[in-house]
């Protein structure tokens, strides 16, 4: 379900439990070729969940980048969580080999403050 929204907000719909939602995750979903703007405005009334890592699509394929060095503009999912009243955790999602996390989350870190 992870490439399609409108599934996702369907399958929240026909389910209807407080228990049950979505794991908001842009970078996994620009992977998969969705635009992860749209997905939030599509998914926003079951979001439960926020991942934040980064990544970007050349000419290789889907690649994860550095917080910030990539296409996500977290800035602006901050920005429409907020519209949308979320209020719930969101995790950074650190999956690179180079720095070490005992580096690069650090950088996350610094980097996530600052948004």
């Amino acid at each position: 379900l992870c490439g399609d929204p409108e599934a996702c907000r369907t399958l929240c719909e026909a389910v209807d439990s407080p228990y049950f939602g979505v794991l908001y995750d842009p970078c996994n979903l620009m992977g998969a070729g969705t635009d992860y703007r749209a997905a939030l405005d599509i998914m926003q009334d079951h979001i439960t969940h926020v991942h934040f890592k980064d990544g970007m699509v050349d000419g290789n394929g889907f690649r994860r980048t550095m917080l910030g060095e990539g296409a996500i503009d977290f800035g602006w999912i901050l920005e429409r969580l907020d519209e949308i009243g979320y209020d719930g955790h969101i995790a950074t999602e650190y999956e690179l080999p180079d720095p070490p996390p005992e580096t690069g989350l650090q950088i996350w870190y610094e980097r996530y403050q600052a948004l």
